[in-house]
C-alpha cells in the first residue's frame, strides 16, 4: 500500500501539467461564438493567462475598455488571442463590430 500515494500522486500532477490551457492546440477559456462571448464572465487569478478561441464563422475581436488598455486582438473568425493578468481588477472587454463597452457583445474577465 504505500507504493500507492507516490503512485496517486504522480498521476495528479501529470493531470495538471496536461491541463495547462496557455499553449497552441489547447481549449480555450473564453469561446468566441457568433455574437457571444462564452462564458461571457470569467474568473481568474494574478498571473494567470487567459485564451479566447474562435468558434463561430463572423469575423470578432477582443477590445479593452479603459484608458491604458492593451492593444486589442485582430478582428478574426479563427484562431486565438491570449492576455496574462499580472494584477487584480476587473478587465472589461468587447467585440467593436457586434457590441460596445456597455451593450451587445462584451464581456469582463474578473481577477481578485
Amino acid at each position: 500500500m504505500k507504493t500507492t500515494f507516490p503512485l496517486m500522486l504522480l498521476l495528479a500532477l501529470n493531470a495538471a501539467a496536461c491541463s495547462d490551457s496557455s499553449g497552441p492546440g489547447t481549449q480555450a477559456d473564453i469561446e468566441v461564438r457568433d455574437n457571444t462571448f462564452s462564458p461571457s464572465a470569467f474568473s481568474t487569478t494574478t498571473d494567470s493567462t487567459v485564451t479566447w478561441g474562435w468558434t463561430g464563422a463572423v469575423p470578432h475581436n477582443v477590445t479593452w475598455v479603459g484608458a491604458g488598455a492593451p492593444s486589442p486582438s485582430p478582428t478574426q473568425t479563427t484562431g486565438t488571442y491570449q492576455r496574462t493578468f499580472d494584477a487584480a481588477g476587473t478587465y472589461d472587454y468587447y467585440c467593436t463590430l457586434h457590441g460596445a463597452p456597455t451593450t451587445g457583445m462584451r464581456g469582463t474577465v474578473t481577477v481578485p
